[in-house]
């Protein structure tokens, strides 16, 4: 009769904690809600925590080897500049179209254009 074997989950020896900065705390929480979307591949082997502390974005990573730890916060910090300069597209875009909408004449300003004499 085969004996049945629970592994022991491994331990997370590698830890590593990231404070990245934002503006405002409403950035850091819009960074935060858009890489909290995907699920760790392979939570028992390494895994992430994410919270925000006024306007930081804190990530607290955990593995159970260094190379995989590594491989982790690479993975991260590519998604967090990709975040950001979304971010940063957004709100050019935004100022632009504002700023376009200040100089746009409206109906009240805007003057008749006369038809030219022939």
């Amino acid at each position: 009769m085969a004996s049945q074997r629970t592994e022991e989950p491994m331990p997370m020896d590698h830890e590593c904690t990231l404070r990245i900065k934002y503006d405002t705390t409403e950035q850091a929480h819009m960074v935060l809600r858009a890489l909290s979307v995907d699920r760790e591949l392979a939570p028992e082997r390494a895994n992430k925590e994410l919270r925000v502390e006024g306007n930081f974005l804190v990530a607290h990573f955990k593995a159970v080897e260094f190379r995989l730890l590594r491989t982790t916060l690479s993975a991260f910090t590519e998604m967090v500049l990709l975040a950001n300069r979304t971010f940063d597209l957004a709100t050019d875009k935004l100022i632009q179209e504002l700023q376009d909408e200040e100089h746009r004449p409206t109906a009240a300003t805007a003057t008749p254009q006369q038809k030219p004499r022939m």
